[in-house]
């Protein structure tokens, strides 16, 4: 049972990071690139919404950066080592 939540767990993981990269892309939505954009969206959204409420954006000149897949991931890593 904990391998399974193991795979799981490094699954999101990974995911976000593919969600994060594709982010920096300017790819449209009917590319199948932007369709898979658009499913990891939906998917790590509801966890990213709460987190984007709670930490503000860092603001630099023009900028402002979300840290809250920065936060994410720091929280799957830290679910990785305690279940792997």
């Amino acid at each position: 049972m904990s391998e399974l939540l193991c795979l799981v767990v490094r699954a999101a993981f990974y995911g976000l990071l593919v969600m994060l990269v594709l982010s920096w892309l300017q790819v449209p939505s009917s590319h199948p690139i932007g369709k898979i954009d658009t499913v990891l969206r939906r998917i790590y959204g509801p966890a990213l919404r709460p987190l984007g409420r709670v930490i503000p954006p860092l603001r630099t000149s023009a900028v402002a950066i979300d840290l809250s897949p920065i936060v994410l991931i720091i929280l799957l890593q830290v679910l990785i080592f305690v279940v792997c």
